[in-house]
């Protein structure tokens, strides 16, 4: 018996997982599909549903396909690497042949997983390609010579959705189309993503609809980014949403230009009236529209998201946005640089902050 383990956090299951099912079934001719929930992965430090939460979702939107299996198999355990999973399948299953699903960004990554070594000998890989990913070839290229095995593509391509931008879209009340309606009213229901409903609510009476707008899309596109750098969702989320959270305000600081006291003040209030206490999250709401000397990831990533975020339109921003999509940190030096460039061009003073960044980052003097 052909037999498909595609595993996740799921967190939240959406459209593009459920594509994936249906093509192991399709494609694979898998006679099941064992669907495997994570209890507390160890590559994963970002899932926010319990997993009661997500294992219900997944009966909810998978129980009327008969040939899926939800396995709790991992519940079993706090330490659930891949290989020793699959290892208690294959002890379930000896006779049969067992295929492994990822996707393209997770063979990227496969040398690095634990003890890959043993993974290839319990199962065939097989690798679900996705819109947005470009490496695909090349990845699986190297792991096959590496490994010495073959892997399958599906020929199936999922759409650039992810579980994050499903999450913070259902958090922010935005439209979900890649969530089943059933999920949805479940979620609803149990409150499964309304940790942040209370600030979120507040926040939108203290700015304008289009300060706030601006703060969800600069969320949505910090989210993106963070993806790829395996950022904390809880910190990206927080930093990105209330980055302008003091935009309305009208303080005056003495030295401080008037288009950038807002950076300072947001800090505070994100402290104060927010309960916002996370240090690295303050420090990037602080520093968001300067920048400074020696940034961590999470203040260079919500100084590019609020850039770059997608409703911006300024001459050169495309080049930029894939400046940063190529390369974090020499996307950030040439958003620094930008910022400098249209500072000169309009005549405006440059804040010491910004002057420090730059320098730090580029080695070069004004």
């Amino acid at each position: 018996m052909k037999i498909a383990i595609f595993g996740g956090a799921f967190d939240p299951l959406h459209s593009e997982h459920i594509k994936v099912v249906t093509a192991c079934k399709e494609e694979l001719k898998a006679e099941k599909v064992i669907v495997l929930p994570s209890f507390c992965p160890p590559h994963k430090s970002n899932i926010i549903a319990s997993y009661e939460d997500r294992l219900n979702i997944l009966h909810i939107a998978l129980d009327c396909f008969n040939y899926v299996e939800i396995s709790e198999l991992e519940k079993e355990s706090d330490y659930n690497p891949s290989y020793l999973t699959l290892q208690k399948i294959k002890n379930q299953y000896p006779d049969d042949e067992l295929f492994f699903i990822t996707g393209g960004d997770g063979i990227e990554y496969f040398d690095r997983w634990n003890k890959p070594e043993e993974i290839v000998k319990l199962v065939t890989l097989v690798v679900v390609k996705r819109d947005g990913y470009n490496q695909f070839a090349k990845a699986i290229d190297l792991v096959e010579n590496k490994f010495n095995i073959n892997i399958i593509s599906l020929n199936t391509k999922g759409e650039d959705v992810s579980s994050t931008q499903v999450r913070a879209s259902i958090i922010l009340g935005l439209d979900t189309p890649n969530e089943e309606i059933e999920v949805l009213d479940y979620i609803k229901e149990q409150g499964v993503y309304s940790k942040y409903d209370e600030c979120i609510n507040k926040l939108k009476t203290q700015l304008s609809i289009r300060t706030y707008n601006h703060c969800v899309r600069t969320t949505m596109y910090g989210l993106k980014l963070a993806a790829k750098q395996k950022m904390s969702f809880e910190k990206v989320f927080l930093a990105c949403l209330f980055h302008d959270c003091a935009k309305n305000t009208k303080v005056v600081m003495d030295g401080v230009p008037n288009q950038v006291v807002h950076q300072f003040v947001g800090s505070e209030i994100a402290s104060k009236e927010y309960n916002i206490n996370d240090e690295e999250i303050l420090s990037a709401i602080r520093y968001h529209t300067t920048g400074k000397a020696n940034m961590s990831q999470l203040e260079k990533l919500v100084f590019m998201a609020d850039m770059l975020e997608d409703g911006r339109d300024y001459e050169g921003v495309e080049e930029l946005r894939k400046a940063v999509d190529d390369d974090f940190e020499l996307g950030f030096v040439a958003c620094i640089t930008a910022t400098l460039e249209n500072l000169i061009v309009k005549k405006t003073k440059i804040f010491l902050l910004t002057n420090q960044c730059y320098e730090y980052y580029t080695n070069k003097d004004i």
